[in-house]
């Protein structure tokens, strides 16, 4: 895959019940980071594949967000401005780009 996954983090209401589900589920173990008063941001790396972290913050919906590696970020970012100045749209509910 020439550009793969890099990173998933999960926004969620409750970490603790998402960090106990997901090690029960798949026996990802997490580490705590704490933020100050940005809160606690949880990571995980499992035996394969992109590791990622997982978070709660008020008001926020519950989504996964994925990101994707790329070779040179300025020309991926261009590649990406060109294609909206031609009236290319691809964009999630939750992103602004």
């Amino acid at each position: 895959m020439s550009n793969p996954f890099v990173h998933l983090e999960l926004s969620t209401p409750d970490a603790a019940k998402a960090k106990a589900f997901y090690s029960s589920l798949f026996g990802w173990e997490f580490t705590d980071n704490d933020m100050g008063p940005g809160g606690v941001y949880s990571t995980f790396k499992p035996s394969s594949g992109p590791g990622g972290g997982l978070f709660s913050m008020p008001g926020m919906p519950t989504f996964w967000l994925a990101y994707v590696g790329v070779e040179e970020i300025n020309a991926a970012t261009d590649k990406r401005s060109e294609e909206r100045r031609v009236g290319k749209e691809c964009r999630s509910r939750w992103s602004p780009y």
